[in-house]
């Protein structure tokens, strides 16, 4: 009886301590930042030319859990500056990745075309970098908005892709960011349908050459007239990472950013009440105001000091407080919502005043971030728990009737062996890697293959038969 009770304890031991582990609110983790850089996707950028999109990965040290659920965050910036190391992004990711995320920090395209409207801009010696905001017209920030969307769902299928090597639930996939960020999160969340594609996306006229002072925001100081046009930007996935997963999430973190006007009058969140957001805002944020408003409008008006307002040409954002009503009365279009909304005084004397938005960072921050952490991740816990525990084998299924072929080894160090294809030589394969570049290989026999210039990762391997397609996920490690 004493073996049976101890094994007893033993076993309510692990079982509560295993519930304790999967909780995803305790900070009980080590840290590991497993990559920085990683390189998830190209794609062209406002003026034509090809950036090189990467990533940064924080995993919890110490953590055995093989279906972790995945945060993907995003920097602000205005889409015109910011990056993923940006100090409380790197806060956010560390504190998730302590309860039990992989967290995924994500540079997206940056830039907009700049005005020929203001004839008094702010100059760098006066406040160093707010003329960059001097845009061309409100196409530019629903272009340069849609390109992040773009860029972000394809960084989520690039980490849904890697489920087998991060030990994650690709089914349980947050995103979340600040300012700029929170406008890329709810796009990402509720932009969902081709259909809802800003007009403005599409192929439009070209931007008019900019005015001389503000030509330094360009590279190099010029922009040609090939650079400045519109082409159409394609449809609301883009076209990185195309391999089988989706972009969906499970639920949307929206610090101090909002909606684009459009995304209101088009109703974007209609049919999506399962969707889970939590949004934070300051009642006085002087960058992306609280209620309905023009972005940059309370700095822009009572600090230009006589210069060119900035915030000309903005279009009206809808921040946490217009959303809190608009998701909350009549029918309420969201039905798993936390919104923190904290008061602070609005400019009252604009010069004066504006100094004091100034020093006090014009209120737009999160306020008290590990604790705004702590609440985040308690709200989302319970579909973060709920959906790792029932997560499926995610991804790419064997696809095609075929069910004789099988591929060997898995995970692979490059040579691979196609069983079960007796009777034809070289069968019609392709193979891509998960950013869905074709690879080279070589027939080594009539069922063996070897790639060439690989790296660890996850291929896909596409044999055509006669009663379909073959689909095959594998991992290449070394």
């Amino acid at each position: 009886m004493k073996k049976i009770a101890i094994v007893i304890s033993v076993s309510l031991f692990l079982l509560i301590n295993l519930a304790f582990a999967q909780n995803y609110t305790t900070k009980q983790f080590g840290l590991q930042i497993a990559k920085t850089n990683v390189v998830y996707g190209t794609a062209t950028n406002y003026l034509g030319a090809t950036d090189t999109l990467k990533l940064d990965i924080y995993k919890p040290a110490g953590n055995t859990n093989t279906q972790r659920p995945i945060l993907v965050l995003n920097h602000g910036g205005a889409w015109v500056g910011g990056d993923k190391s940006e100090a409380n992004i790197v806060l956010i990711a560390q504190e998730f990745a302590k309860r039990g995320y992989v967290v995924a920090s994500v540079n997206y395209r940056l830039g907009t075309h700049k005005a020929n409207w203001a004839m008094t801009p702010f100059q760098k010696a006066v406040n160093a970098g707010f003329h960059a905001v001097y845009i061309s017209d409100s196409a530019e920030v629903f272009r340069a908005w849609y390109r992040a969307i773009q860029d972000l769902k394809g960084a989520i299928r690039f980490m849904k892709a890697r489920h087998a090597l991060d030990s994650t639930c690709s089914e349980a996939v947050f995103i979340g960011g600040e300012s700029a960020g929170g406008f890329n999160s709810m796009g990402v969340a509720f932009l969902d349908l081709n259909s809802e594609k800003p007009a403005s996306c599409s192929a439009i006229a070209d931007v008019p050459m900019p005015q001389s002072n503000l030509l330094d925001n360009y590279p190099g100081g010029k922009v040609t007239t090939t650079q400045l046009k519109r082409p159409d930007l394609g449809g609301i996935e883009g076209s990185l990472n195309i391999n089988g997963y989706n972009s969906k999430v499970k639920g949307v973190l929206n610090l101090f950013g909002g909606f684009l006007s459009e995304g209101i009058s088009n109703n974007w969140v209609s049919g999506n009440d399962s969707m889970l957001v939590y949004m934070t805002h300051q009642t006085c944020d002087g960058i992306v105001p609280c209620n309905a408003a023009v972005c940059l409008s309370p700095m822009s008006i009572n600090c230009n000091l006589g210069n060119t307002p900035f915030h000309t040409k903005w279009p009206i954002s809808y921040g946490s407080c217009a959303l809190k009503t608009d998701f909350t009365t009549g029918t309420p279009k969201i039905k798993k919502l936390k919104i923190e909304i904290f008061n602070c005084d609005p400019i009252v004397f604009p010069l004066t005043d504006c100094i004091r938005f100034a020093n006090n960072g014009s209120y737009h921050y999160l306020v008290n971030t590990v604790v705004r952490c702590d609440t985040i991740a308690k709200f989302i816990a319970s579909i973060a728990i709920a959906t790792t525990k029932n997560c499926a084998t995610a991804g790419i299924k064997n696809l095609g009737k075929n069910s004789g072929i099988t591929i060997l080894p898995n995970p692979s160090k490059g040579t691979i062996f196609i069983n079960g294809m007796e009777g034809i030589d070289k069968p019609d394969i392709e193979i891509t890697d998960f950013l869905g570049r074709q690879l080279d290989f070589e027939w080594m026999d009539k069922n063996q293959i070897k790639l060439s210039q690989i790296e660890s990762g996850l291929i896909f391997i596409r044999i055509k038969t006669e009663e379909g397609n073959f689909v095959k996920k594998l991992v290449i490690e070394f």
